[in-house]
Parts: structure tokens; C-alpha cells; sequence
């Protein structure tokens, strides 16, 4: 459960036909409430456009990470006997999305102290400016020198 939603997987494994899978989901998406998980392989095979045509609520493997990163979080200082307010984090992001932006004030708010690290640091001035100002917290930012992708 991540915010009083259910992530579920879906079993297809074997490759189906569009039509064939478009049976499968409405038979099987019987709750809107759920958030349905895409893997990857799914994903390349167009299984998203389907779950928006009918309306469902989904998420990939990728986003998954991210949506799970305080549970993830949490587990670690759980095994270290630590806490999230000791914590001092770098995050190494260039993608500015709603979901990464969510994601950097909430780490800032809770962590002692947060680096950005980005090929386009630029792009986050406004998130350090706005965790300065709104709540006392200095961010760093840092432009990343290598030249592979994040």
C-alpha cells in the first residue's frame, strides 16, 4: 500500500496479442481504486495505452522506485539503527518532473542536510530557493562533470 492505495502486478508474462490483453485487463480490473504496476517489457508492449483507455491508474517500474523511496529509506536506517533526521543525502537527479520535485522537498524537509548533484543544476535553483525560504533548509547544488546520463 503507498498512500492508502493498493499496488498490485499484473500476471502477464507471455506475449499476447493487443486485443487478447485488452480482454485480460477488463476482466480483470475490476477495482479503479488500485494502482497498477507495468513492468517494463509490458510497457514496450503498449499494455499503458490500454490501462488509459480504460481509465486505470498506473504506474512503471521506474516511477515504482521512486514512490517507494521513503519505505526504501526507512528500511535501511531501520537495519543501521539510524534516523532519516541524521541522515545527509546526495541525490544525483537532471529530471526535473512534479514527481522528482515532490520527492526533493520532502527528502529536504525531513533529512539533516540534501545535495543535488545534476547535469542541469540550474533547473532546481527554485526548490533550494524555496526550501530556504519556506522552511530553513540549505540545499546544495552541485553541477555533475560527467557527461553520462543520470
Amino acid at each position: 500500500k503507498v498512500e492508502d492505495k493498493e499496488i498490485w502486478i499484473l500476471p502477464i508474462k507471455e506475449k499476447y496479442s493487443v486485443s487478447k490483453v485488452k480482454d485480460i485487463l477488463k476482466n480483470g480490473l475490476k477495482n479503479s481504486e488500485n494502482i497498477y504496476l507495468i513492468s517494463n517489457e509490458l510497457k514496450e508492449n503498449k499494455i499503458h495505452t490500454i490501462m488509459e483507455e480504460l481509465k486505470q491508474e498506473y504506474i512503471t517500474e521506474e516511477k515504482t522506485k521512486k514512490v517507494l523511496l521513503f519505505k526504501t529509506l526507512n528500511h535501511i536506517l531501520n537495519i543501521q539503527k539510524n534516523e532519516l533526521s541524521n541522515l545527509e543525502l546526495t541525490l544525483l537527479v537532471n529530471n526535473t518532473s512534479n514527481l522528482n520535485m515532490y520527492l526533493i522537498e520532502e527528502l529536504g524537509k525531513k533529512v539533516k542536510s540534501l545535495k543535488i548533484v545534476s547535469l542541469n543544476i540550474y533547473k532546481f535553483k527554485k526548490i533550494e530557493e524555496k526550501l530556504y525560504n519556506e522552511y530553513g533548509i540549505p540545499v546544495s547544488r552541485r553541477k555533475r562533470n560527467n557527461g553520462s546520463k543520470l
